[in-house]
């Protein structure tokens, strides 16, 4: 056995572990041998960067040798002065590899493992639980990744992906990896490459796709892969989707109730989807009826994110406070008109939606700045125009000021100034006021509403802009049923929890929309009216507590009317229905 981790902490744990585990073996306690030395067997080290694979020397037989003669060495004294001969050598080598690479290195497999790959070329059996580290945090780090040589590198990838290529390297042909990690490789964009290098290089054996159930205390959705180092060749693997029925005690009994046997050629490079034949074939032919939403004349963007929502958004009480002092009618009009009503994603339901009176501050303009000698002086002056023109909203949001300056604190430049909105919202304003789609990001079911009131959206959520009864089919293709399993099934990225999904751009724009024909114009024109009659109830003031039931009964008109779009049989309307 042997062992990596780069938090020294952890590797001492393990030896500990190994210590206790020969010592429970021992049959007679009154003889018991002395332990080995772990120094060389379980290490401490960042195990991403290391040498290239042909970066071999002479000086590793010497180091092999003498890590041999140490494992079983008992006398102090001697075992002392072999450790020392070793780290001279292996920091020899570490510090010749920095001048080479321009990186440092402190860990290599080879160097350290030196017989498991004279002997066998690499290891028998490889298992991992890397580190889940989001790619914002590893920015100084991705550089050198990429100059490593990982053919699944990404810019955005999370720092887990990684260790599946190093896996696959320090196995020996035909030798077995498995892992567990996060389950956002099997869908994000960023796990494409990773995707690719499973599908076309590895057998893989076994996929566990935990979707929502938490293995861990961290939030992080997970999955287990067990994979061969060795080329498909018409394989099929174990599949296994845990649900909302899945007990950890019984996992053994569930897996074996619940996996699936599936072909590896039929894993997609967009996306690993584990379902069963017909459920793959069904995929297959809405992708050839409908027209991907990223086709569509439409527009997405996400909400505003301010950075600090306690200083951007407001009570309507504190609207109407700041608008009644200001000095004169023409400021109040000018600040008025920077104050617009704002939809959180909570406040956002299926075909609906129920404002809280939150209003959000506007400030969608900034100052070019740039690193020279005038940019204190270009965002002093820009903060005297602003107080000037609204005396009154700057006064509020002073109060704020180190928390809104923070917000660039970790910049290298200065984005935008303390006072306005973050630049990408800065861009695109003008659609929050147009006739629009609008949903909450995080939902356990699809809750897509329409608005004609100019409302503003939060980060939470997301809005579609186009025409308007392009808008009202979309609507309601992505409410109903078939848009609600299509895209949970198949492009949602995995699960939240037990039954959340995330409706991002990205996910969203993958959905095939049967397109508008003059041959299901006359479907299309059904559903525009029901949703006309749905808006007009759920737009009504005592929606909510009244009027539900008579929604419920159109929606189910949609449902149907949306099958016949895709033109899905009766076996498969039940696939969907019996799975949502």
């Amino acid at each position: 056995l042997y062992g990596v981790d780069i938090d020294p902490g952890a590797v001492e744990i393990c030896k500990l572990r190994f210590w206790l585990s020969l010592i429970v073996d021992e049959e007679n306690f009154y003889n018991i041998k002395p332990l080995p030395n772990l120094d060389y067997k379980v290490v401490c080290g960042d195990s991403l960067l290391g040498f290239p694979e042909n970066w071999g020397s002479p000086i590793e037989q010497e180091i092999e040798n003498l890590m041999d003669e140490y494992f079983n060495e008992t006398n102090s004294s001697k075992k002392q002065e072999l450790k020392n001969k070793i780290d001279e050598k292996i920091n020899w080598r570490f510090e010749k590899s920095e001048k080479t690479f321009g990186y440092k290195i402190n860990f290599d497999f080879r160097l350290l493992f030196p017989k498991v790959f004279r002997e066998k070329g690499g290891f028998d059996v490889v298992i991992e639980n890397p580190p889940y580290v989001r790619q914002e945090r590893i920015r100084n780090y991705k550089p050198l990744l990429e100059r490593a040589g990982y053919q699944v590198f990404n810019a955005t990838s999370d720092l887990y992906t990684y260790f599946y290529e190093k896996s696959y390297k320090i196995a020996k042909e035909g030798g077995f990896v498995c892992m567990i990690t996060s389950n956002k490789w099997m869908r994000a964009k960023y796990g494409e490459k990773l995707r690719g290098f499973l599908k076309d290089k590895t057998t893989i054996k076994k996929i566990i796709d935990f979707n929502g159930y938490s293995i861990f205390e961290a939030t992080v959705d997970t999955n287990i892969i067990l994979f061969q180092k060795q080329k498909p060749n018409n394989n099929t693997f174990q599949a296994i989707t845990v649900g909302n029925d899945f007990n950890v005690q019984s996992m053994e009994q569930y897996i074996k109730e619940k996996s699936i046997q599936m072909q590896q050629s039929k894993l997609e490079y967009e996306c690993f989807v584990l379902a069963e034949d017909k459920i793959l074939k069904l995929k297959e032919k809405i992708e050839k009826i409908g027209k991907p939403l990223k086709e569509w004349d439409v527009k997405i963007y996400r909400g505003i994110l301010t950075g600090f929502n306690d200083a951007f958004i407001i009570t309507t009480e504190k609207r109407n406070e700041i608008l009644a002092n200001c000095k004169d009618e023409e400021e109040r009009k000018r600040t008025e008109e920077i104050i617009k009503p704002i939809l959180r994603g909570r406040d956002i339901g299926r075909y609906y939606y129920k404002w809280a009176g939150l209003w959000v501050i506007f400030i969608p303009w900034h100052f070019p700045l740039h690193k020279d000698e005038s940019i204190q002086g270009a965002s002093k002056k820009a903060a005297e125009e602003f107080e000037k023109q609204y005396p009154v909203i700057y006064k509020h949001l002073l109060k704020y000021k180190e928390q809104l300056s923070n917000r660039n604190k970790d910049e290298t430049e200065i984005r935008y100034e303390w006072y306005a909105m973050q630049r990408c919202a800065a861009t695109y304003y003008p659609e929050f006021e147009k006739e629009k789609i609008v949903w909450q990001e995080i939902v356990s079911e699809p809750s897509f509403a329409f608005d004609n009131k100019k409302f503003y959206c939060e980060a939470t959520s997301f809005l579609m802009t186009g025409k308007t009864e392009t808008l009202k089919y979309l609507l309601a293709i992505l409410n109903s049923k078939a848009g609600a399993f299509f895209f949970k099934q198949f492009y949602a990225g995995g699960g939240l929890g037990e039954e959340g999904y995330r409706y991002k751009k990205a996910f969203l724009e993958q959905l095939p929309i049967p397109p508008i024909t003059p041959q299901n114009e006359h479907i299309v024109k059904q559903i525009e009216d029901l949703v006309n009659q749905i808006l007009s109830i759920t737009q009504s003031e005592d929606y909510l507590e009244n009027k539900q039931k008579q929604e419920k009964e159109l929606e189910k008109q949609i449902d149907q009317l949306v099958y016949k779009l895709y033109g899905l049989t009766e076996e498969e309307i039940k696939i969907i229905e019996g799975n949502l």
